[in-house]
């Protein structure tokens, strides 16, 4: 039996919120292959449920990227994802990016 092969796809408020997050152009990298790479490879090792994001709808992708201009500062990621209807599509419908220091 063949594996499922899927693909994201970002919702536009999605784009919008990672652009307003004025990352540098190095984490916005990593961010994308992050959504496009490794989050389809395989959604259902790296996807969680958990209630305390996105009012408890839908999936959660989640990670963490240091800073390589302030290699103390983490950037925290999550990511709301649905399955779409095909089964195929991973719809990432939400973000969130927070920043902690020193940790």
């Amino acid at each position: 039996m063949k594996a499922v092969e899927y693909k994201t796809r970002l919702d536009p408020l999605v784009r919008r919120q990672i652009v307003g997050w004025k990352l540098p152009d190095s984490l916005l990298v990593d961010v994308y292959l992050h959504l496009d790479d490794e989050l389809p490879r395989s959604p259902t090792t790296v996807l969680t449920r958990d209630p305390s994001w996105f009012d408890a709808e839908g999936m959660v992708y989640g990670f963490q990227l240091i800073d390589p201009e302030n290699r103390m500062l983490v950037h925290a990621f999550r990511f709301q994802v649905l399955f779409h209807a095909d089964e195929k599509t991973l719809l990432v419908t939400r973000g969130a990016h927070i920043t902690a220091e020193g940790v």
